[in-house]
């Protein structure tokens, strides 16, 4: 599921557009950090356009998915000059079509913000995830308690979320990944892209 899942021609260039721009200022560099090094089955969710296939490496084998068909078009066609071998479908992530423990590392980026229920979105992660198996994502999520930038993300988040198809500037998705189960070993903040929609975090956990 993308940040922009209307379906529409229109969202998706801007979408494509926007994000190799933000590529070009530091996004490419947690791209790979994201997913150079992982092996085995890789379930990445809301593929969007694909621009995550670059950074993977031979020794994978990646089932991507988003829930907009559109999307994936533009993915299709980026998959085909990946290093990994990459396969492609359309899915929601909160009823994925993979089986119970049959991922080595699922992999989510800047999806977590627009799905509209985050807990059933990582119960799916959870159960398709082998124990011991990677959970990596990147998200921008809300601002820390008092800041400006926080007021800012709460009082506009409503606005923000029509226009956008969906995107929430506010949500504690960290706080999601935890009461949903899961051992985060690591965190990295990250102040990528124009506030409001940051702070971002790259998380790493397993269960």
């Amino acid at each position: 599921m993308s940040t922009f899942p209307k379906h529409s021609p229109l969202r998706v260039r801007f979408f494509d557009r926007m994000m190799r721009v933000f590529d070009r200022k530091g996004f490419a560099d947690w791209r790979e950090r994201l997913v150079g090094d992982l092996r085995g089955v890789v379930v990445e969710l809301g593929t969007g356009t694909g621009l995550n296939f670059a950074h993977y490496r031979p020794g994978a084998h990646v089932l991507a998915s988003d829930r907009d068909p559109l999307m994936l078009t533009r993915a299709v066609l980026r998959a085909r000059e990946a290093p990994a071998t990459i396969s492609i479908s359309v899915a929601d992530v909160m009823l994925l079509p993979f089986a119970d423990d049959s991922a080595d590392a699922i992999v989510i980026a800047l999806m977590l913000c627009s799905v509209p229920d985050q807990r059933r979105a990582l119960s799916e992660v959870r159960r398709v995830l082998r124990p011991g198996g990677h959970f990596r994502c990147v998200e921008h999520v809300r601002d820390e308690e008092g800041s400006r930038n926080a007021r800012f993300q709460d009082r506009w988040n409503p606005l923000y979320t029509r226009v956008s198809g969906g995107c929430n500037w506010n949500r504690r998705t960290l706080d999601s990944i935890v009461e949903a189960g899961f051992e985060v070993r690591s965190v990295t903040k990250l102040r990528l892209g124009l506030p409001p929609t940051a702070p971002h975090i790259l998380v790493e956990a397993m269960i």
